[in-house]
């Protein structure tokens, strides 16, 4: 069974496919309208304020000077709660607005890693030694059986390979793999050390910080 390289999530299309446009924006938007309403709520109630406590005055005069105190004082309280209410629901809006802001800008960033990543890959042949590197620092090199790659990642990880002195593992270039793909087996599994493995690996970790 293949298990990532790296450690166990929302997974993102291709470089060639990604357009930052696409980033569902509706659920920001809807958290932003709500916002705005609620800020509108506190506004109204302040400014209904002063005319409350007037028209509590008023009936002072009407109810006697105890029983208009405590009506006065009565508003006054329902006013200050009714404003609190609505500055703790902006405080929570507020947390929900960053944490959707936060978990567009990690896509973001791993859309433009990832486009960078396969750039360079198809530039630079030799730039899959560091994938394979950071793989076999993973695994015992003596418990690789094969490495099943990209065909023109060959003959770069023949090379890497041979500088790393580890003799014996049979290399299957597979056509239907993409560039950056690279499956090592060992004697306890497969170790799935692609490029996209570990770019979801450094996504995963940075969800997790999001919702903590």
């Amino acid at each position: 069974m293949t298990q990532p390289l790296f450690a166990p999530e929302p997974q993102f299309s291709g470089p060639e496919l990604y357009q930052p446009a696409q980033l569902d924006r509706q659920p920001q938007t809807a958290l932003l309208d709500e916002l705005t309403a609620l800020r509108q709520r506190v506004h109204d109630l302040d400014a209904s304020l002063p005319m409350l406590l007037s028209e509590a005055r008023a009936s002072a005069f009407q109810e006697g000077e105890s029983a208009g105190y405590d009506k006065a004082a009565s508003a006054s309280r329902i006013i200050v709660e009714k404003l609190s209410a609505a500055i703790h629901d902006i405080a929570g809006y507020r947390s929900k607005i960053r944490e959707e802001s936060e978990a567009e800008l990690v896509a973001l960033s791993i859309a433009i890693a990832r486009r960078i990543l396969h750039r360079e890959i198809s530039i630079d042949t030799d730039a899959i030694q560091g994938v394979v590197r950071a793989a076999l620092e993973k695994v015992q090199a003596r418990e690789i059986t094969e490495i099943r790659l990209y065909p023109g990642h060959e003959d770069a990880v023949r090379k890497c390979l041979t500088e790393l002195h580890t003799g014996g593992v049979q290399i299957i270039a597979d056509p239907a793999m993409s560039p950056g793909d690279l499956v090592i087996e060992t004697k306890r599994g497969n170790v799935e050390a692609s490029i996209e493995s570990q770019l979801k690996e450094i996504e995963r970790g940075f969800a997790d910080r999001i919702r903590r």
